[in-house]
């Protein structure tokens, strides 16, 4: 991904599952990322094999701490919070290595 379009910044959290009731809370916060954010949609089969659409799509550079096995996953952009709903590394085919990671929100 070329740094350059990387000019918004966005906050991203881990959420955690308390096991006590079961509440969902944010457990770590990375802040001021560089990132892209594109209010496109995007279609996508969630962990459960159901259909969901995206409301935006954020790119970030590989080095984002985002764990992509992981969905539990909240971005602050825009004065708004955005869960998660699908997140990708995406591969440099040429290099074989991660070119940008691709999160889906809504």
């Amino acid at each position: 991904m070329i740094r350059s379009l990387l000019t918004q910044r966005v906050d991203l959290h881990r959420l955690g599952r308390n096991p006590v009731g079961g509440d969902v809370s944010i457990v770590e916060t990375f802040s001021d990322l560089p990132a892209l954010v594109q209010g496109k949609q995007e279609q996508l089969d969630d962990a459960s094999g159901r259909e969901i659409r995206s409301s935006a799509v954020v790119y970030l550079p590989p080095e984002c701490p985002i764990d992509t096995s992981r969905d539990d996953w909240r971005i602050s952009w825009d004065g708004r919070e955005w869960d998660v709903v699908g997140v990708a590394k995406e591969i440099d085919a040429s290099t074989g290595s991660v070119h940008h990671i691709k999160a889906m929100i809504r």
